[in-house]
């Protein structure tokens, strides 16, 4: 390791904090500044900067800089039917609930936040499908947003290697709702056409004032300060049809989520967040 490096970079840690907050929400740990020089390395031979400082201004001028600065350190961790319990549940008990709400419209908007490579979408919409056949021909939407332009690109391919699809993918499901291709798998069209992804900040308000009767914001708060994710929340909050649900993470459940957006209702372990009028 270069020491001067090590030094400089150090000594510019402070400002890519500010600058990861203001621009994406993100809040990193002072033990992350020995991890930076390896991450950042290859976007200051990219843009041929000198020092952190120097790609910091790059970033603060150029869009794509600043979004490939970002997603350095995002979390993009993730697998098909991540705790399966929640899924479980969602099936038995929260999708028909909301599927009557929605009956009269015959559509229902799933938002997955912070969606990644798109394996929750793809899990919600795999489940939508296979337990309720009488909305097939719905308007169904499933939105996957997330401010990494390369997970969003990916997802929207739909394409997952072996390795990938073994990762929480019944063997049922791979077979009815992926073709393999190219030593991997994708997804059909009768679900791909429910489920799109875009690129998005979710401190940033929806341009579109979309509405969704379910959002998944699982796995997201844990990244944020305290302020921040009570912002988040609010915003959620507004996203959502009167009545519609909030799904948190499990570490997630005992934080402080504004009373007067959010009812919390429990069913043994799970936990869910239901909008007040």
């Amino acid at each position: 390791m270069n020491l001067n490096n090590q030094n400089e970079h150090s000594a510019n840690f402070p400002h890519l904090k500010k600058f990861l907050e203001v621009h994406a929400g993100i809040v990193l740990k002072d033990h992350q500044q020995y991890h930076v020089e390896r991450k950042v390395g290859p976007l200051l031979e990219e843009f041929k900067c000198t020092s952190l400082h120097a790609l910091l201004g790059v970033a603060g001028r150029n869009p794509i800089a600043m979004k490939k600065l970002i997603a350095l350190f995002t979390i993009n961790e993730t697998s098909f039917f991540r705790d399966i319990k929640v899924f479980n549940y969602l099936k038995k008990h929260l999708f028909p609930s909301l599927i009557e709400q929605r009956e009269q419209y015959k559509s229902l908007s799933i938002l997955s936040a912070a969606s990644s490579a798109g394996q929750e979408a793809y899990s919600l919409g795999m489940s939508l499908y296979d337990t309720f056949p009488s909305i097939h021909d719905w308007n169904i939407s499933i939105t996957g947003v997330d401010i990494d332009l390369n997970m969003v690109e990916k997802a929207n391919k739909g394409w997952y290697t072996q390795l990938e699809v073994q990762r929480g993918l019944p063997t049922r499901s791979l077979f009815k709702h992926f073709t393999r291709e190219n030593r991997g798998y994708v997804v059909k069209p009768h679900l791909k056409k429910w489920i799109h992804f875009r690129q998005g900040n979710l401190f940033k308000p929806d341009v579109a004032n979309r509405k969704y009767s379910l959002i998944c914001l699982r796995n997201v708060l844990i990244y944020f300060s305290d302020e921040d994710q009570a912002k988040l929340l609010r915003s959620m909050r507004g996203r959502l049809h009167n009545g519609g649900i909030l799904l948190l993470g499990a570490s997630e459940i005992g934080r402080q989520i504004p009373t007067d957006c959010f009812e919390r209702k429990q069913e043994g372990n799970i936990v869910w967040y239901q909008a007040i009028n």
